[in-house]
């Protein structure tokens, strides 16, 4: 998953013309988003926000509220500091990713410069946070299929051995 969520993270900051990014999964029984992958983002930055409350910042608010975008954190309400803003970013973009209508995290886009988002390039991004929840979805399953698959040898091998013993 990481790696498929890498290779996604760095083809969208190429077409969007990112300065930064993260791809966030959540964590529904906690109410946490946990960064599975970042490009452009310092240390720093990371380590404060690896795992938090998803309503802690827009990046895991995006997870219950749906698409944020903002085009310039200079025109927010100066009472309210975001992590990403201090980090010198001026423009951010969240969007879900879903699969099956369920949110299951968010991927974020940061701009050092005032960015709009075009209502085509918002389509877009809606629908590629989708592809990834449905990709991200198959390898869940395939790992799942694949735990099961030992899981039945595992039983397999423990009759074999039960009934070895009782004969």
């Amino acid at each position: 998953i990481e790696e498929l969520c890498r290779g996604f993270l760095h083809r969208i900051m190429q077409r969007m013309h990112a300065d930064g990014g993260t791809v966030r999964i959540l964590d529904n029984e906690k109410g946490n988003v946990h960064i599975t992958v970042h490009e452009g983002i310092s240390e720093k930055m990371i380590e404060e926000e690896h795992c938090i409350k998803k309503d802690d910042c827009l990046c895991g608010a995006a997870t219950s509220k749906g698409i944020i975008l903002v085009r310039d954190f200079r025109l927010l309400d100066q009472q309210k500091r975001y992590r990403c803003q201090d980090e010198g970013y001026v423009s951010l973009a969240v969007f879900q990713i879903q699969t099956r209508d369920q949110v299951i995290g968010s991927f974020s886009l940061h701009f050092s410069r005032e960015r709009l988002v075009t209502g085509e390039e918002r389509r877009l991004l809606e629908i590629l946070g989708k592809n990834l929840g449905s990709s991200i979805e198959n390898q869940r399953l395939i790992a799942k299929e694949k735990e099961f698959a030992v899981s039945q040898e595992r039983n397999l091998l423990a009759q074999g051995l039960h009934d070895s013993i009782a004969q």
